[in-house]
Order: structure tokens, then sequence, then C-alpha cells
């Protein structure tokens, strides 16, 4: 017995750069036969936290749409009634930026002269400098 200590949720982490949904699902599964036994023995929880990420395409990925992602844990989850918490990840902003940093005089990065750094923002027309800071 530990009196001092109360179990409230149980977080999960699989992954990051996922490109298919059935991952989540498989461990959404086995976190809630864990929950259930968990139950079983008096420990009801509070929340679950499904973490891990959706993918962004880097090359020729291809990654679920969210609607997608959340309809197949959703299926899982349906009737459950811990608080669901979700940590989808670079899917939500990866592709809305970028930075492009000098080293010590050495580009590092992909666009521009060395001896800056370029913050860009990427919109379906391309990219372009959000703002520049130059050395002094």
């Amino acid at each position: 017995s530990l009196p001092h200590l109360r179990i409230t949720g149980m977080d999960c982490h699989i992954g990051s750069q996922l490109t298919e949904t059935s991952p989540f699902i498989a461990a959404a599964e086995k976190i809630l036969l864990l929950v259930d036994a968990l139950a079983s023995e008096g420990i009801h929880l509070e929340h679950l936290d499904l973490g891990g990420g959706l993918g962004i395409c880097y090359h020729d990925e291809t990654p679920p749409p969210i609607a997608e992602y959340v309809a197949a844990l959703l299926g899982v989850l349906r009737g459950r009634g811990e608080k669901l918490i979700l940590e989808p990840g670079r899917v939500l902003v990866g592709n809305a930026g970028g930075i492009d940093v000098s080293l010590n005089g050495k580009d590092v990065g992909p666009l521009g002269p060395p001896g800056r750094v370029r913050i860009f923002r990427f919109t379906p027309e391309g990219h372009r400098p959000v703002t520049s800071l130059e050395p002094e």
C-alpha cells in the first residue's frame, strides 16, 4: 500500500514519423488490455496518453490524413471513459517552416550564404524568409 501515490493515467509513446495507423491501433489495444487489468484490481485511470506522431512527407512517404488517424483511434476507444491525450507530432507544424544556419563561417543549411541565420516559412508557392539575423 502506497497511500501517498495516486495513479491517474497511462502514457505510451511508440515513436514518431509513423506513416500508417496500424501501429497506433496495435499499441492502443495493448494499452487497453493493461488498463482493464488495472481496473479489475481497483485502479481506475483518468487519462490515456497515446503519444507517437504522424509523419510528414520528406521524400516519398505518404502519411495518412489526420482524420483517418483520429477515426482509427476512435474505433478502438469508443465507449471508454478515460480522457484521451494525443501527441500528433510534426504533422501539425513540420511543413510550416525551416531554419538555415551557418556555423563558424561554414554553411550547414541548404539555403543562402554562410554567416547568417535565416528562418523560412513554406507555402504551396515555395519558401520565403520570415526574418534574417545577420552577424555583427
